[in-house]
Formats: C-alpha cells, structure tokens, sequence
C-alpha cells in the first residue's frame, strides 16, 4: 500500500503523567465499510490517556473499494510502523489491540497476523492483550448470512446510489453519514 502510517494513525500521548510506557492501537468499526480513526468516543480516550497510555488510531482500507486481505495487510504496515518499530526501539514497553465492531474483528485478525509472521519469520512484538469492544470473530457466523430484521425493514437502497458510491481508488476514512447507505 502506498499510505504511510502517519497518513492513517492519529497519536494521542497519555494526558497524565505516567511511567506506562504503553500504547493502545485501536480500529474503528463500521462493518468495514465506513467509519474514521477519530470516532472514539471521548469518555473513552480520556480513561486510557488518563491512565497513562499512548492511544494509536488508525485507519484502514475499507470495501467494497478494497477486499479484507487488502485491510489487514495495510493494518500491519501501520501496526508495524507505529507500533512494532517503537517497541524494538524501546521506545514503547508494549501495546494493546483495540477495537469495536469490525474493528474488534480486524484487531484479532492481526494479532493472528502478528503471531504467524512471528512464528515464521522471527519473533515480533506481542500483543499485551486484546480489548474487544461488541466484535465477532468469525465471518463463517450465521449471523452474517441470515438478514437482520431491522435492516430488512428499513427502505431498500437503490443499486444505482451504491453504484455511485463506489469508486475504484481505496477509502480510508468514510463518515457514517456518507457510507451508511453501503451498510444497509
């Protein structure tokens, strides 16, 4: 991918001082399809700062521009440039994984990318644990065959406002207000 990290991550220090050492790279939600690195909520960012840690947002590829291998890949380029190196460097003692929704889901995609890449590469830095806010962890899941109720009743989508809505170039960042459409 051809983004940089400091393209897709926003870096907030820890608000207090601490001798944690420790950041909290989290991936937002949106069904992959929509959402921003920013939409923590604030209550949220100020218990981790607080406490003393670095909180790494990041964006990622989102479909239907780009598939899920194409996510993840760009997540560990992140994840490998905002986190990895600063903990060889010493610079971090460790990390977290955090995420919501698909980003709970993509969270553990790449702490099983880490771990294979570690186990077949050399070692890398480990996750310190995974926060997992309202995730699922395996696509295979009913749930994602069968539609949900609320959604089936809502005004169906017209094809030709999907149509318009995808482009050919990655998306990165996508409002909800802009992106939902895709959603339903």
């Amino acid at each position: 991918m051809a983004d940089t990290s400091a393209e897709l991550t926003t870096v907030v220090p820890p608000s207090a001082a601490s001798n944690r050492n420790i950041a909290v790279f989290y991936l937002h939600g949106g069904g992959m399809l929509y959402g921003e690195r920013d939409d923590l909520p604030a209550p949220y960012v100020r218990a981790l700062t607080g406490a003393g840690y670095t909180l790494v947002a990041a964006d990622y590829p989102l479909a239907p521009e780009r598939a899920l291998p194409d996510a993840l890949e760009s997540l560990y380029a992140t994840w490998e440039d905002a986190i990895a190196r600063r903990v060889e460097a010493g610079q971090l003692d460790g990390y977290f994984l955090f995420g919501r929704s698909a980003g709970a889901f993509l969270s553990l995609m790449l702490a099983r990318e880490i771990h294979q890449r570690s186990r077949d590469e050399g070692p890398l830095p480990q996750p310190l644990g995974i926060l997992s806010f309202y995730g699922y962890y395996d696509l295979t899941d009913r749930a994602f065959h069968d539609p949900a109720k609320a959604y089936v009743a809502l005004p169906a989508v017209a094809q030709s406002t999907v149509a318009g809505m995808i482009g050919d170039e990655p998306v990165t960042s996508g409002p909800k207000p802009l992106r939902y459409a895709l959603y339903v």
